[in-house]
């Protein structure tokens, strides 16, 4: 090279490299076909499942301490898959061997088995399975409909009954140690289930009949009940909807399409908007109105919204308490305790102490209270005293006295001794 003075790093690596000869190019990228031949080298491929016989060894129990089910599972090379399920509701012996038998039937469908061969010690499960039994109670036929209904996907199935003996690997999975051959630990799944099999949702259409139907039928097809009032009632309600794609719409003065619901569909909306995720227990006319900014509609779903509000068990717990009266008030005569009282004279009596005969009683219209005092004679002299001792003394100047015609309370000094201290005097009959 000419000058050798360059005084660069790059300028001295370049001058002691060229002795070899070596030549500098650009990276190219990478092909589509490179990468993709990288990928299916270096992926690794799924394992296939190789065509055979599957084994399954099914035993349920039921007793006081529980339900539980247990499962052992060969595949065609023998590999050994034990499974126990501890039921968390009640079930009968029957009941539990039947949804051991579900499980085992499910596993293997989940694994790829096209041939099952299953094995309980059941003499009862496997009689009705293959039809040498019939299921009378109505749980054992709806086990039995499910059980059909899980192999109809099978290529093979068959079960047999075998002697309980025989069935020790699955009967005994609570105490491997002592009943398997092999003392080395192996790995057992373990499951609760929660409700019976039987109980599970069926994915089915549900072709119930809804509101939606004569709406649908009229706007499509122009169809109309027999019914001339309902007739006429359906042909004004469908000026509102519109029936796009194979759903119903209402229209909406301030909304635009509103998609209608079935009543079932609504209560998990309104369940959802109410105390879901994000809902906040609010009250029947809110959710309503969340649910049509949602644009669904149904024609009871501010019905429906009230119902469920009440039937809230949180909301009822932490609502405020009423303070309504449960009942109408009804009005008394006299609001104030010991403003108006009412007297009256009782006996002749057998004679007690003193020759008293009689007593003298004045009760309270408010309070009900009693005041009484024996008398041996009736005079306005006494009706004065048991005034100013049992009253006035007591619980102050009363504002009323009522009393009957008697000449004891309607004499002259006993209305002038009333009236010195402003108390009002009234005769009527006092039971």
């Amino acid at each position: 090279m000419e000058g050798k003075n360059q005084s660069s790093r790059i300028t001295d690596w370049v001058t002691q490299l060229s002795d070899y000869g070596i030549e500098f190019e650009p990276r190219r990228a990478i092909k589509a076909q490179a990468l993709a031949d990288f990928i299916a080298e270096c992926a690794p491929r799924p394992e296939t499942v190789e065509e055979g016989s599957w084994s399954l060894f099914v035993d349920g129990s039921s007793s006081k301490v529980g339900c539980e089910a247990r499962l052992l599972i060969l595949d065609p090379q023998s590999n050994m898959t034990e499974y126990a399920v501890k039921f968390d509701f009640t079930a009968s012996n029957n009941e539990a061997e039947y949804e051991a038998l579900l499980l085992g039937i499910q596993l293997c469908k989940a694994a790829d088995a096209r041939e099952l061969k299953t094995h309980s010690d059941s003499q009862l499960i496997v009689g009705q399975v293959t039809r040498e039994y019939e299921a009378k109670e109505d749980s054992m036929r709806m086990y039995l409909r499910k059980v059909k209904e899980e192999v109809a996907s099978l290529s093979h199935f068959s079960i047999t009954h075998i002697p309980r003996s025989e069935n020790q690997q699955a009967d005994a999975l609570s105490r491997l140690a002592s009943s398997g051959e092999d003392l080395s630990p192996r790995p057992i799944m373990w499951e609760i289930l929660r409700a019976p099999s039987i109980n599970k949702a069926v994915n089915t259409l549900d072709r119930s009949p809804t509101w939606m139907d004569n709406i649908i039928a009229f706007i499509q097809d122009g169809n109309l009940p027999d019914n001339e009032l309902e007739a006429e009632r359906i042909r004004r309600r469908a000026r509102w909807f519109v029936y796009h794609e194979g759903q119903l719409y209402k229209k909406s003065f301030t909304h635009p399409l509103l998609r209608c619901l079935t009543p079932g569909e609504g209560d998990y909306i309104l369940r959802e908007t109410h105390r879901g995720s994000c809902g906040s227990h609010q009250g029947a006319r809110t959710i309503t109105a969340k649910a049509l900014r949602a644009w669904y509609y149904w024609p009871t779903m501010r019905e429906d919204a009230s119902t469920m509000v009440r039937k809230c068990k949180e909301c009822q717990m932490h609502t405020n308490l009423p303070h309504q009266a449960a009942s109408t008030l009804t009005t008394i005569q006299a609001p104030l305790p010991f403003d108006m009282w009412g007297m009256d004279l009782l006996g002749p009596f057998p004679p007690a102490s003193g020759q008293r005969r009689f007593l003298l009683v004045a009760v309270d219209y408010f309070t009900k209270w009693v005041e009484a005092a024996p008398l041996a004679s009736i005079t306005d002299k006494h009706v004065q005293q048991f005034i100013w001792q049992h009253l006035i003394t007591r619980f102050g100047v009363p504002r009323v006295l009522i009393t009957d015609n008697g000449r004891q309370f309607n004499s002259g000094p006993t209305r002038d001794y009333c009236s010195r201290f402003g108390i009002e005097t009234r005769f009527s009959a006092v039971s």
